[in-house]
């Protein structure tokens, strides 16, 4: 043992200043009776700057903390003592000391906090904390667990925190003057009773506890202090060597010292005594004539150390370890030993089997003070043990008659005792009996934890419920399982919104599915489409309130029970994630799990059938199970299931399956006759599911789609790339084909045009030019086989191609969109050759500027291109003050009228050019009336009860091509878009964004509000 410097701090308070706390009779008696105690026979030494009465003021209690704290090392035992009033705040309950001059006020007193940030900035090697006062219990959160046998030098080894208090949430009594507090008067009975050479902190605890609680009204409590760096050790208290009669150096919690044991066993548990004091061994023999040896043995020498110590199958004698053992099995009784060998009979019974007798004093030695005390030690490890029927070694649930209670001090294991089953057993288990249960019914499963089975399934089968239930007659079902689901972060999540005012979020299995900055609104916009079409279609998203199954109209219409409702989805919003939202979803923590594997019993392999893996999730159906297998596989006997926890623990399995080419399906069941499969969940790689899709359905290639072109078996980052001049065909010898035009730093190569097979060919997704990331583009319309040319300028406000513009743009070629749709109308990019994407969706309202009424300024476009684009622009809701400087930034023709030359889908259109023009807010109020041109109105001639719009001041005036171009501020933020303009005043009409989504958002399903106040992309 390390010899180390020992301190007591003592802080004792019988008179007190004021009224408000009667004076003690003790508390000074017991803290200098405990100094002399320790100072006398542990060698401690006294802190220079303990307090009594009227020095242990609040002022001075921290200065002596403070002192304390500069005058140890990393290597000291402290111990501090603290005897006086206590209080308690009955709404905090936090607890208080008083100090000499507290009163009343809260204020005047310390906090247990205080106290333990103190103790906290000690470094010192163990501290342990002593308060006699009322309340002084609230200072501890914890309470200890379960204790490991342990030597003295190991429980010093490690730093420690402890304390002890003289009662929980309560008054405690100070005792009659002269004579102690009783819990002090216990405290130092058990200080100078110790005769053993250690003793630990823990050992005072129980005995305190112990004895204090038995011979008084409060009961004192003990534990490591958490939180201020505790790390398992104990301060070790070694006895001057002339009062030393023991010397072990093996703790068990409780005092060493006979006498002591003795009288702590008087209050002890009183159930009957398990056999603690003898070893019943059985070995493999080491005399000649003989197999087996049956040796009884005294477990304790006289000073109370084990005689025998075991490891593995090895019974280690002396205290070096040289000499040992073979050993087969051991007991704690003869009665054990009798019914092993009953048990085993075969296997012994042509055995010589030779017994050797301990001295008959081995019949009373149960009665002797170390058996009691480790009869005591085994009956608390039982009571520490809260699931008795789970196996010690394995972990498993105990469903059998046939497992053995034992006790474990083996070398290398902690120190318990509980239940193990049969086929668990360790040589060094020291059997103590046997437990089981009544009227246990047989079965084919064995040693099933339903216990476990049942708190899982608590927060388990998310979607393995619903997908039984969505079966809806079908034997079979298809479960498809996508790793990338484990995958889940992000900083924003989807928000659901229903009719009837209840909320939920987009899931991902279990959790709240989370989408990175720069794919949320992607998402979103993916999420409303699908919406709007729903509702269109007349099979709008829904869920059954009671339930909270989620799905179409039309399904969930014949799932729901007739007491049940279903509410429709509103809409879809974005939201930034907060952990806090998963307390308003299900509990539910895995979607498959828990499942079951089946293994077999003897063999512990897992059963297959085929080469199907069957998996469990109805356990109480087991025997069913496999009275079906039988037909396939009769061999099958006892078996196990293996409880797969987590979702993420089941994807292992899965796809080592998959990997080895079985096919895993929950609960099947097959046919008599042909063996085959009946009925089940069958998990299927989501990959798997794809590449099927694809090879039903193969693409059709037309004319203009951009293609790569990869040859099978060669790895290569530069495949070639181009675009497709006809529509796939099939060539003389019967292959599907296409022409193909190479396509290189964004032009179409002259002259190679190839033949090519369709099956060598994938979509290529076009990359964005750094001239495309400008988020302004040109719309174009097709003139014949001429060429296309430009109507005006659009901007991007979100992925997938989300655009705005102005309507009038659109009205122009209202007859062209009434007969042709939006075939002709592309978007391009001002460059020498820039591809040309269609207009999948586009709505736009706009009159002219004499019709314009107001309250809304109608002339806007929003619509949707296939350019998948990831930088946008986006609006700012607000309104630009007066004498806020702004910028448009648009397109228009350096040639007006021009038609610019198209070649396979690319356009030429070098002759684009982009214009920046500098403006500023003319006037506060936005314009719009009945008069025609309002716009150039002066304010004051304006009716204010139809201000709408904004009206800026042009440096120069808008070039054809330029409306519909975004109007920027300082910051990047869009402020609305450019309009129509005066030529000779240089004024413009700008409308804000703010106004544009009251037009846009009750005729599309384009959600404006999720672009505004973002940043430029």
């Amino acid at each position: 043992m390390e010899e180390r410097r020992n301190v007591i701090f003592t802080i004792g308070i019988d008179k007190y200043e004021t009224a408000v706390w009667r004076d003690l009779k003790n508390a000074v008696l017991d803290s200098k009776s405990l100094v002399k105690m320790l100072t006398t026979k542990y060698n401690f030494e006294e802190f220079p700057h303990s307090l009594y009465d009227f020095e242990a003021t609040k002022e001075n209690i921290y200065q002596s903390f403070n002192t304390l704290k500069n005058s140890v090392c990393s290597d000291d035992n402290i111990i501090i003592f603290f005897a006086g009033h206590g209080n308690m705040n009955p709404i905090t309950k936090r607890g208080y000391w008083i100090p000499h001059e507290g009163t009343a006020d809260i204020h005047t007193w310390i906090e247990n906090s205080v106290i333990k940030d103190f103790i906290a900035d000690i470094e010192a090697k163990h501290i342990w904390l002593v308060a006699d006062s009322c309340f002084s219990g609230t200072f501890l959160i914890n309470t200890r667990e379960i204790f490991q046998e342990k030597s003295y030098t190991v429980l010093d080894r490690n730093i420690s925190r402890w304390m002890l208090a003289s009662g929980s949430e309560e008054k405690v009594s100070d005792g009659s003057a002269g004579k102690h507090s009783p819990f002090c008067n216990y405290l130092l009975r058990v200080l100078e009773q110790n005769t053993n050479v250690y003793l630990s902190v823990l050992e005072v605890i129980n005995y305190v506890q112990v004895l204090t609680q038995n011979n008084s009204n409060q009961t004192p409590i003990g534990a490591f202090i958490d939180n201020i760096g505790h790390l398992g050790g104990e301060m070790i208290l070694q006895l001057d060597k002339e009062y030393v009669t023991q010397n072990i150096d093996i703790s068990q919690g409780k005092p060493n010292t006979p006498s002591l044991r003795l009288e702590l066993s008087k209050y002890e548990n009183k159930k009957r005594k398990v056999s603690a004091g003898k070893e019943i061994l059985f070995i493999e023999s080491f005399v000649d004539n003989a197999d087996f040896l049956i040796v009884e043995n005294f477990r304790f020498d006289d000073e109370g150390n084990k005689k025998l110590k075991f490891k593995d199958d090895k019974v280690i004698l002396g205290a070096e370890g040289k000499d040992s053992f073979t050993l087969v099995q051991r007991f704690a009784s003869w009665a054990g030993i009798e019914r092993y060998l009953e048990e085993n009979n075969e296997q012994y019974c042509a055995k010589k089997i030779v017994i050797i007798n301990a001295h008959k004093d081995i019949e009373t030695v149960e009665n002797s003070q170390y058996a009691l005390a480790q009869a005591d030690f085994i009956h608390e490890l039982i009571n520490f043990n809260k699931d008795l029927m789970s196996c010690l070694h394995c972990g498993g649930r105990i469903s059998t008659n046939d497992s053995c209670l034992v006790e474990i001090d083996e070398i290398g294991l902690k120190n318990n005792v509980g239940n193990v089953h049969r086929e668990c057993l360790r040589p060094a288990d020291r059997i103590l009996g046997k437990s089981g249960y009544e009227d246990l019914i047989d079965s084919y499963l064995v040693n099933f934890d339903y216990k476990l089975w049942h708190s899982l399934l608590e927060k388990g089968h998310g979607q393995l419920g619903s997908s039984v239930t969505q079966i809806n007659g079908n034997k079979r079902a298809i479960i498809s399982w996508n790793p990338e689901n484990n995958k889940n972060d992000g900083s924003y999540c989807i928000r659901v919104i229903y009719e009837n005012g209840s909320i939920d979020f987009v899931t991902l299995g279990k959790e709240i599915h989370r989408f990175p900055k720069n794919k949320i609104d992607e998402e979103l916009s993916f999420f409303n489409r699908e919406l709007e079409k729903a509702k269109i279609s007349g099979d709008p998203q829904c869920k059954i309130v009671e339930t909270k199954i989620s799905g179409n109209f039309k399904l969930l219409s014949k799932l729901k029970e007739t007491d049940q409702t279903l509410t429709e989805v509103k809409a879809y919003e974005k939201a930034f994630y907060s952990n806090q939202f998963e307390q308003n979803t299900l509990s539910i923590e895995n979607d498959y799990t828990p499942i079951g594997l089946i293994k077999d019993f003897d063999s512990e392999e897992l059963v297959m059938i085929g080469d199907v893996v069957p998996f469990i999730s109805k356990p109480e159906n087991f025997d069913s199970f496999i009275a079906n297998w039988k037909e396939v596989i009769p061999e099958i006997n006892k078996c196990t299931i293996k409880i797969i926890k987590s979702d993420f623990e089941l994807d292992t399995y899965l796809q080592s399956f998959f990997k080895k080419g079985l096919q895993p399906i929950i609960d099947p069941l097959f046919d008599s006759e042909t063996k085959k499969i009946d009925s089940g969940l069958i998990f299927k790689r989501f990959q798997d599911i794809i590449e099927q899709a694809k090879l039903k359905k193969q693409k059709s290639w037309k004319q203009g789609d951009k293609v790569e072109v990869v040859f099978p078996g060669v790895q290569s980052n530069k495949q070639a790339k181009g675009i497709l001049l006809t529509d796939e065909f099939i060539d003389e010898v019967g292959e599907l084909c296409v022409i193909f035009n190479p396509i290189e730093d964004g032009k179409i190569l002259d002259g190679m045009q190839f033949k090519l097979p369709v099956k060598l060919l994938i979509n290529w997704d076009m990359a964005i030019t750094e001239n495309q990331r400008r988020s302004i583009f040109s719309i174009l319309i097709k003139k014949g086989d001429l060429g296309v040319t430009h109507l005006g300028t659009g901007f991007f406000i979100g992925p997938e191609g989300l655009f705005f513009t102005c309507g009038h743009t659109f009205r122009k070629i209202d007859d062209e969109i009434k007969s042709n749709g939006f075939k002709n109308i592309f978007i391009g990019f001002p460059e020498g050759n820039s591809p040309l994407y269609r207009i999948n969706q586009l709505y736009y309202r706009s009159l002219e500027m004499y019709k314009q009424k107001g309250p809304e300024y109608l002339d806007v476009a929003v619509g949707v291109s296939d350019f998948k684009n990831t930088d946008y622009l986006v609006f700012n809701r607000l309104k630009p003050t007066c004498g806020t400087e702004l910028k448009s930034v648009g397109i228009f023709n350096k040639k007006p009228s021009k038609i610019h030359d198209v070649k396979g889908g690319i356009a030429n259109l070098e002759m684009l050019e982009l214009s920046e023009t500098p403006l500023f807010v003319s006037s506060q109020e936005p314009l719009i009336s009945d008069v025609k041109r309002d716009f150039e109105i002066p304010l004051s001639e304006v009716s204010r009860s139809k201000f709408y719009n904004n009206c800026v001041d042009m440096d120069g005036i808008l070039n054809k091509g330029e409306s519909g171009c975004p109007i920027i501020d300082s910051k990047g933020m869009v402020r609305g878009t450019f309009i129509a303009s005066s030529k000779h005043n240089q004024k413009s009409v700008m409308v804000l964004a703010k106004y544009c989504t009251k037009t846009v958002n009750y005729k599309t399903s384009f959600d404006f509000n999720m672009y505004q106040d973002l940043e430029i992309r």
